[in-house]
């Protein structure tokens, strides 16, 4: 099952159905842009499928593509506070705070789940920074913001096109 749907002005935002990795190891400080080392190491140890101490692609593919699920529920959930929000008359100041704090993620976590196969050669090369093929935890820690904001870039054409989407409406 893949759960259910979240929708606001047109944009339908599908849940996830599978148990969250990510969500229980954010702390009150934490964003999925900005994790800290209990859900980096939470994310190595459920993906180091043979237990080797390193990812190879097949690994760190796993990962993109999950962590980007994840991010995905944590979007919709937010999303579906604003619209339940608006349901009880609570006044909402400008449908921009939604389009600035949630959507540009959504769209950076659709990336991560629906090309992370096309990109995995590019994760890779972002992460093994010795060379040999794979990823040691110290890459891993070293490099995850910066393959975030490889997808938040790869994401750019697609969120302003949702953001234009959502305001038109």
């Amino acid at each position: 099952s893949r759960g259910s749907t979240v929708s606001h002005r047109g944009v339908e935002i599908g849940m996830g159905g599978r148990f969250s990795a990510v969500e229980p190891f954010l702390d009150e400080n934490e964003t999925m842009m900005e994790p800290r080392m209990p859900l980096l190491n939470k994310l190595w140890q459920s993906y180091d499928a043979d237990k080797n101490r390193s990812l190879d692609k097949t690994e760190l593919r796993n990962i993109i593509r999950d962590y980007g699920e994840d991010g995905i529920r944590l979007c919709a959930a937010r999303i579906q506070e604003f619209i339940d929000r608006e349901k009880e008359g609570e006044p909402q100041k400008d449908d921009s705070l939604l389009a600035v704090t949630v959507l540009p993620y959504l769209e950076m976590f659709k990336c991560m789940v629906n090309k992370a196969q096309t990109y995995e050669n590019e994760a890779m090369a972002i992460f093994d920074m010795d060379g040999d093929g794979r990823v040691e935890w110290g890459e891993f820690v070293i490099k995850f913001h910066k393959l975030l904001c490889f997808f938040r870039e790869k994401s750019a054409p697609s969120t302003v096109k949702l953001v234009e989407k959502v305001s038109s409406s």
